[in-house]
């Protein structure tokens, strides 16, 4: 087989016996020393007795040769010795187009350079799937009581806002009310009933649950809630769920109004209570009667509910019997008071409303105490 010849263009011939590409030679001229030289000799020598040795052994032995090992030994050496690309010797020196390539089968110009082949794609396999899933699986489970906290954390921040509005409003409704609180509910001429948190027209009360209308726009508070910014309906109240009871045609904010500062009594011309709302200076400690609460009320005696079907309906008032009050930022509730600062308060033991599951609902006090209340 007639040796192959380097054609480079810039230096000619190989000048070295090893049938190296024109760079391999330059490198080994210009950067190694005689000494360095003599040694890459004898490591080439090694080498093709151990190569001849494992790839020839079935030859010797009385099978066909190999004719590629010695071609292939002599190409590879150079680029695993002096860093240089395998695949650039096949292309520049190897191949039949060049003056003394060969094409015969078995040399080397058959033998593909490295990455010129199909290239095998690398996929999971079953037990790194089960693993990768399982892995996934537990971090969830690991992360999502957080983001639940973070959760529950954050709606809680946005009902302590909304009551701090609804105490914004009280305090410039005082002012401009002698500094007395405004009513529960009072019943006007026409038959309507105006709520703190808005009017009742007399062709609505009365009516089916659910299906009463209010106008929130002719509330007592209205005029200094769009003064002080928007108040938003508690974003932890169920509303739209399963257990969900609406009392009227809409929601209204889901706080309840302490009835201690607007008691029912009897007009002194007689006739049935009514709430006859106190003055300012009528509380001792600002800072610890309740204003308004997160509130609710377990309903099972009107219908759709039952007392094998209770729900869940709004609760406008907190007073020194009900179990009105709502636990439901993470088993806390959030109460403001007439100063105007909330706090966050469990439920008292002994007071929780069983009935409906997955609702905690109870009072802050033992039952008949005033204490937060006047």
């Amino acid at each position: 087989m007639t040796s192959p010849r380097c054609t480079y263009p810039r230096t000619g011939m190989n000048p070295f016996p090893l049938k190296s590409c024109t760079i391999c030679a330059r490198l080994s001229e210009t950067m190694q020393s005689p000494t360095q030289r003599m040694g890459r000799k004898r490591r080439l020598e090694a080498y093709k007795r151990q190569e001849f040795s494992r790839k020839d052994r079935k030859g010797r032995q009385g099978g066909p040769p190999n004719p590629t090992s010695n071609i292939l030994v002599e190409a590879v050496w150079p680029a695993m010795y002096q860093k240089v690309s395998p695949s650039f010797c096949a292309a520049k020196f190897f191949n039949p187009a060049v003056e003394g390539g060969s094409s015969s089968p078995g040399t080397l110009a058959h033998i593909p350079a490295p990455g010129s082949g199909p290239r095998r794609i690398r996929a999971f396999t079953l037990v790194e799937l089960i693993a990768v899933i399982a892995i996934g699986a537990m971090l969830v489970t690991l992360t999502a009581p957080v983001v639940t906290s973070l959760r529950s954390s954050g709606e809680s921040a946005r009902c302590a806002n909304s009551l701090r509005q609804l105490a914004a409003a009280t305090h410039m409704y005082l002012g401009d009310s002698d500094q007395t609180f405004f009513p529960y509910y009072e019943d006007l001429a026409d038959g309507s009933r105006r709520w703190y948190f808005g009017k009742e027209p007399g062709s609505s009360r009365g009516g089916a649950e659910g299906e009463r209308t209010i106008d929130v726009r002719e509330s007592p508070l209205f005029p200094y809630i769009q003064a002080v910014g928007k108040v938003e309906i508690c974003p932890s109240f169920p509303y739209g769920s399963k257990y969900w009871k609406p009392k009227f045609a809409g929601a209204s904010y889901g706080y309840g109004y302490n009835i201690f500062l607007s008691p029912f009594e009897r007009p002194a011309s007689g006739g049935p209570y009514v709430p006859t709302p106190i003055r300012m200076a009528a509380i001792p400690a600002p800072s610890r009667v309740i204003l308004f609460a997160d509130c609710g009320q377990v309903n099972d005696f009107q219908a759709p509910a039952s007392t094998s079907n209770p729900l869940l309906e709004e609760f406008y008032l907190v007073d020194d019997t009900y179990r009105t009050i709502h636990f439901r930022h993470s088993g806390r509730a959030n109460i403001l008071f007439v100063d105007g600062h909330v706090e966050r308060f469990a439920p008292y033991p002994g007071t929780v409303d069983n009935r409906l599951a997955g609702q905690v609902l109870g009072r802050i006090t033992p039952r008949r105490s005033t204490e937060y209340l006047k």
